[in-house]
């Protein structure tokens, strides 16, 4: 799984004008690189060198760059946890840009589908 999302991810970052979502809809990123799609929550379990690497750091400030929401924090047994929500398309941005930040190397990625909630900002928990 992990070297086929990252490839598509990858591809878009690089020639994306257009991605195509788990649905099959396709989003289109606008000029200021922002992608269109229904808005989804997705919670995350990372696994890989996630810890003691700034992820969590990585996570918040661009989380919050992008206009996503949610929270991440370390658990015991070295893995990341994290929900977010947003655009579905911008999650998916969001994930690139976690994969290439600096020593972070996502070797593992679980996701669910969560249902839709109110909040404000994105924020490290714990």
């Amino acid at each position: 799984m992990a070297a086929g999302f990252w490839g598509r991810l990858l591809a878009l970052g690089k020639n994306g004008a257009q991605e195509e979502g788990e649905d099959g809809a396709s989003a289109r990123r606008t000029e200021n690189g922002e992608t269109g799609g229904k808005e989804v929550r997705r919670h995350y379990y990372f696994s890989g060198r996630v810890q003691a690497v700034g992820f969590r750091y990585t996570a918040y400030r661009t989380a919050n760059r992008m206009g996503l929401t949610g929270w991440v924090e370390n658990l015991e047994d070295g893995r990341v946890e994290m929900e977010v929500q947003g655009q579905a398309g911008t999650i998916d941005l969001f994930l690139q840009q976690l994969q290439t930040g600096g020593r972070i190397l996502i070797e593992e990625m679980e996701q669910e589908e969560r249902p839709l909630c109110t909040e404000n900002d994105f924020w490290v928990r714990g």
